[in-house]
């Protein structure tokens, strides 16, 4: 990719040995003078209209300003309408147009998969999801998926995810494209790894993403990796029965108030929430909860907690 600073540099030195002001310049041009500061600070690049007009205008060439032989090729044939450009060297200073054109007339080439990532910003969606799904035999870690993954459609993405889900090395990078593929095959993802331990933090973040039945197993499986009851609390609402009952059996006794047990009591089993509200007993607990938690169990049971609460 440019190095804007240099060029920025060359820019100046070129229009300072032409004599010209930076005012000048862009009168010259029909632009601000702020662009031409912009371009000689290394903050943007000129296009490629107005890089040939610099060109003329300093009396140097694109090559001299450029000082990069395979950026310079690209764009002479891009000017000559060249049918074979390496296109993606310069698409940082294509107008949007402009590049849609050249990809239609053009062999765009490839080399690495960097490339396609560093051009992300300046392709539209559609084109660059094509050349991401025609050269992801240049991916060699799902870390360039994890950075392209916002610029391609979800049907590339999942494409591409798929293909490559040997190289995923934690799950931290399922993560961060869940919400940009849909839950079958974020859920297919998962299960490829589900060898791997999971906090219950990065289960709760996938919560929403997965499909029922992948999510209940994921738990059902990690249940005793829980370290924090309230993580239990935000996954009752996507799990069934089973599972959060044995989430809950597992972790019986690490509830951390009867608020918690209030929101779980309607998803439990009555045996599993009459023993976490036995167990529980200790915890201090509302006049408002301990009616609701009424509700929930037997007359029996329920004297039976009263008891242990002291509060016959």
């Amino acid at each position: 990719m440019f190095d804007m600073v240099e060029t920025g540099k060359r820019l100046a030195k070129f229009r300072r040995s032409a004599n010209l002001t930076q005012m000048e310049v862009a009168e010259q041009l029909g632009i601000s003078f702020q662009a031409v500061s912009y371009w000689e600070r290394g903050k943007t690049m000129p296009d490629i209209s107005n890089l040939v007009r610099i060109a003329t205008l300093y009396n140097v060439s694109i090559d001299a300003i450029l000082d990069n032989e395979k950026q310079s090729s690209a764009v002479h044939q891009v000017i000559d309408n060249n049918d074979s450009v390496d296109l993606l060297e310069i698409a940082p200073i294509m107008k949007p147009n402009d590049i849609s054109k050249a990809i239609e007339n053009s062999q765009v080439k490839v080399e690495k998969f960097r490339m396609l990532i560093d051009s992300a910003p300046f392709l539209d969606e559609e084109t660059l999801s094509r050349l991401t799904i025609e050269n992801s035999g240049l991916i060699t870690n799902f870390k360039d998926i994890c950075r392209i993954a916002s610029y391609i459609s979800r049907e590339a993405l999942e494409t591409i995810s798929l293909e490559h889900s040997d190289k995923i090395t934690s799950f931290s990078q399922i993560c961060e494209i869940a919400c940009r593929i849909g839950k079958k095959c974020i859920s297919e993802l998962v299960m490829r790894h589900i060898n791997e331990t999971l906090s219950f933090e990065q289960i709760c973040i996938l919560a929403c993403y997965l499909q029922k039945d992948t999510l209940c197993r994921l738990t059902y499986i990690n249940a005793e990796n829980t370290d924090d009851f309230s993580q239990i609390v935000k996954l009752a609402c996507f799990l069934d029965r089973q599972t959060i009952d044995r989430l809950v059996e597992v972790n019986v006794q690490n509830a951390e108030s009867f608020e918690q047990i209030n929101m779980l009591a309607c998803y439990l089993s009555h045996d599993i929430l009459t023993k976490l509200c036995l167990e529980n007993a200790d915890k201090k607990i509302t006049d408002k909860q301990l009616k609701n938690i009424s509700y929930y169990l037997e007359d029996d049971e329920y004297k039976c907690l009263l008891d242990k609460m002291g509060k016959l």
